[in-house]
């Protein structure tokens, strides 16, 4: 399909009425346009998203499509859409359907992004963790403070987005290595990396590796012109 997507957590909304208001506050889409069809029947607005089997893990897609056929309840059209779909059948120009995505196939919607390979856990594919998660409606600083936190690891973070409870852990007590640091030759910065505490060269090494398209010279000038703030750089190299 081509077009517009917009992924949500099922557990954000009580009804499908819900729906339509996020759709007309956040993405500009008129509510009085969308009617919400399962099969052949109309949904009302009042209908649980529980009772259309949408679970706290599930995720709903609203796609937009600008070239929606007539044909709405032609054999090829059902093949296309065969899970719920929402659309106006008096409006050709939009189609918008539902779609259930369950919180395991991330990897894959993020596999199939530029035809990339992605893997889990891996530190270079940061921007486009963010993104994705970004995309499905959570906020981006809880993104980035949650990749960070749980060493990229997607599905544990998406968990604790859905759920909205983190799970209590003991931090690490270890040293870190740092030792990879010598090899960006920083000399003129040398005096303060000294003064750097293990924990914030690893967090300087963390933002080396993961904005590794950016001059590493440029990160360390901007993690101390952040008070040595990590989220604050990521926030900074993120926007820009």
């Amino acid at each position: 399909m081509s077009g517009r997507a917009i992924t949500l957590p099922a557990n954000k909304f009580k009804a499908l009425g819900d729906v339509k208001e996020v759709l007309q506050s956040k993405y500009f889409i008129p509510k009085d346009d969308i009617k919400f069809l399962f099969g052949v029947e109309v949904l009302p607005d009042k209908k649980l998203v529980s009772e259309i089997e949408l679970s706290r893990s599930d995720f709903i897609m609203i796609h937009q499509s600008n070239s929606y056929s007539k044909s709405l309840n032609s054999e090829s059209k059902l093949k296309s859409y065969p899970r719920q779909t929402v659309g106006n059948p008096e409006r050709f120009a939009d189609h918008y359907s539902i779609v259930k995505e369950h919180a395991e196939t991330i990897e894959d919607i993020q596999s199939s992004r530029k035809g990339i390979d992605i893997q889990p856990e891996d530190p270079s594919n940061f921007r486009l963790y963010v993104q994705q998660l970004v995309e499905m409606g959570f906020e981006q600083d809880k993104v980035v403070e949650l990749l960070r936190k749980h060493n990229y690891n997607v599905p544990k973070c998406l968990d604790i987005l859905i759920k909205g409870v983190e799970p209590e852990e003991k931090p690490p007590e270890k040293e870190y290595d740092v030792s990879d640091l010598a090899k960006y030759n920083f000399q003129e910065f040398s005096e303060l990396l000294d003064d750097l505490t293990n924990l914030e060269k690893h967090n300087l090494l963390i933002l080396l590796r993961t904005h590794f398209s950016v001059p590493p010279i440029e990160i360390i000038q901007l993690f101390i012109s952040c008070d040595k703030n990590m989220e604050a750089v990521d926030h900074n190299l993120l926007d820009n």
